[in-house]
């Protein structure tokens, strides 16, 4: 009994670390996509 809840735990402790690594990288694009579209456009002459 003992060694089957310490599996469900270290199963969503393994899912839950897992998922946020997967986040990790399209919130980096997203993060750098704002950033660079609220720089001004330096292509355009004055």
């Amino acid at each position: 009994m003992l060694i089957g809840i310490c599996f469900v735990i270290g199963s969503v402790c393994f899912f839950y670390e897992g998922s946020v690594q997967l986040l990790i990288r399209p919130l980096i694009r997203l993060h750098r996509f704002i950033y660079f579209k609220r720089l001004p456009d330096t292509d355009q002459e004055a």
